[in-house]
């Protein structure tokens, strides 16, 4: 829970932290309900997005899936991602008093050069030009992660698959609640150093997001006073 995470640094220097996510939405999901999001006009809005987009992507199976479950109105792609992601900082961009916070996507999985590290690529390709070309701070989760899997990960991780990934995280699920085991645990026991289950953050990287979501948020403050 890194917002909760976040929220411990920032709340005493008085901000409110809310958690706006919903888990398993993709980009279009969250497109739906913007206005939800920016009818407060908050200070800051921080978008991670992504991650189901691109799981649904692996097989005519999952995309069905996810048809079906999220109630998307075609199949996921990288076409229908990079349509619903410019529409969605087209909502939250439209008020000048509110900062948006780009986030690119964490590793599915922690096996270098495997199946799905191409299409993240070209999703986080998309997450850091448009942030760029609006002027928004975008926060290079993905870069940092991979460079701390390059000299810190298992020989051993298992390669991502989405039915191996939804057993993980499952059992993750057992092991967090039944047994109280740390994320991190987790991770170690299935053999990840930055993820439990192959999409989800576990302590160790969660905290690296807070520290590069605090420093943004400082550096931004910053600059308007």
């Amino acid at each position: 829970d890194y917002v909760h995470a976040l929220a411990s640094r920032l709340e005493p220097s008085g901000y409110t932290v809310l958690n706006a996510g919903i888990n398993g939405e993709l980009a279009w999901n969250v497109l739906q309900r913007a206005d939800k999001v920016v009818s407060p006009e908050p200070a800051y809005v921080i978008l991670l997005v992504g991650t189901n987009d691109a799981r649904g992507t692996e097989s005519q199976k999952v995309g069905e899936r996810y048809i079906k479950e999220m109630k998307l109105p075609q199949p996921p792609s990288e076409s229908f991602f990079a349509e619903s992601y410019r529409e969605l900082l087209d909502e939250l961009c439209e008020s000048s008093r509110i900062r948006v916070i780009t986030v690119t996507l964490p590793p599915m999985g922690e096996r270098t050069g495997g199946a799905m590290a191409p299409l993240l690529e070209g999703f986080n390709g998309l997450i850091e030009n448009e942030a760029m070309e609006r002027g928004l701070t975008c926060v290079p989760l993905g870069k940092r992660l991979h460079e701390r899997l390059l000299s810190d990960s298992f020989e051993d991780t298992p390669a991502y698959g989405a039915q191996l990934a939804n057993r993980l995280i499952f059992k993750a699920m057992l092991r967090r609640y039944l047994l109280g085991w740390s994320w991190d645990r987790i991770g170690e026991r299935h053999r990840m150093k930055l993820l439990t289950d192959m999409v989800h953050l576990n302590e160790s990287s969660g905290l690296v997001l807070v520290d590069l979501l605090e420093a943004a948020i400082q550096e931004s403050s910053v600059s308007e006073t």
